[in-house]
């Protein structure tokens, strides 16, 4: 694959990504995490009970500098079980609903965009539908829905973040073998450029997201952290979301609710190497080490 033929790059040396035909370029970007469930791996991202709860949850964020609120409707931990697109619309449309008044609002200080956490082709189309801006695929289109997603995406001109996954959330981590993680999802990546470039998809609306505790074990992730500089090779943006997650209980001993300083140093860590978006739970502290990296570095936050 020639990277000339998949990236668009900035003056800055960074890939844009274009979203509803705006050109976002100006990265860092902070992604904060709303689930509208109860059974998310972190009790501080879930906002089950009710709309409203969910919309306070997200004006919060906004409020906090969230550049992207990402809605899941599904949890999908590992060893977690899907629900159905009935159910899973139930949950999105009021919280989604009010979620766009509420950004055209914010949007009047700077750029802000709505994400939703599916990877139904279904549920997809119907939040584009209502104004979502980025479908996020946790399947990376490798959960039996390609040719769905594929013609949603065709349809549209939303931003699309293409995670990979070793498997569906019930029994990814059982799936986690691999010989050379780095290399076997950068293959990932170029393949399924060239795939939705071959449907008529431009590869620039495209976010990559290595899909950090996605079928991988400790040795894997901390593998695919460190190669977020080889993968920016390939002329996207980069996704990780890392916040919280069980990596960062094996190597600090920590509980899920006291994850939060090994957070910060594994954000540091990726935007020091250039990573455009980081998914999180915690926007202030986000937004913070944003801006002290970007102190540091030299670099504009």
């Amino acid at each position: 694959m020639e990277e000339a033929e998949i990236s668009t790059l900035t003056e800055a040396g960074r890939a844009s990504w274009l979203v509803r035909g705006s050109r976002l370029s100006s990265f860092p970007l902070v992604c904060a995490v709303v689930n509208l469930t109860d059974d998310s791996f972190f009790p501080g991202s879930r906002a089950s009970a009710d709309p409203s709860q969910a919309l306070l949850m997200c004006e919060q964020a906004l409020e906090l500098g969230a550049d992207i609120v990402d809605l899941g409707a599904e949890s999908t931990r590992p060893g977690s079980d899907p629900i159905t697109e009935t159910e899973e619309l139930r949950r999105l449309i009021p919280v989604l609903n009010g979620l766009v008044e509420k950004v055209a609002h914010y949007r009047t200080e700077k750029p802000r965009w709505i994400s939703v956490d599916t990877y139904k082709p279904k549920v997809a189309r119907e939040v584009l539908e209502i104004g979502a801006d980025i479908v996020n695929d946790i399947s990376g289109m490798t959960f039996g829905n390609r040719e769905g997603m594929l013609e949603v995406l065709a349809e549209s001109d939303c931003g699309y973040v293409l995670m990979h996954t070793a498997g569906r959330p019930k029994v990814m981590q059982e799936l986690a073998h691999y010989e050379d993680v780095v290399s076997e999802v950068e293959n990932f990546f170029k393949l399924s450029l060239n795939l939705l470039r071959s449907h008529g998809i431009d590869p620039e609306r495209v976010a990559l997201d290595p899909g950090i505790g996605f079928g991988k074990k400790l040795k894997h992730n901390l593998a695919l952290m460190r190669a977020a500089g080889r993968f920016r090779e390939l002329g996207r943006p980069l996704l990780y979301g890392v916040s919280r997650k069980s990596w960062l209980g094996e190597v600090t001993g920590r509980p899920v609710e006291e994850r939060l300083p090994g957070t910060i140093a594994a954000h540091a860590y990726l935007l020091l190497q250039g990573v455009e978006i980081i998914r999180v739970h915690d926007v202030a502290e986000a937004v913070d080490t944003l801006k002290v990296v970007a102190a540091l570095s030299g670099r504009q936050a």
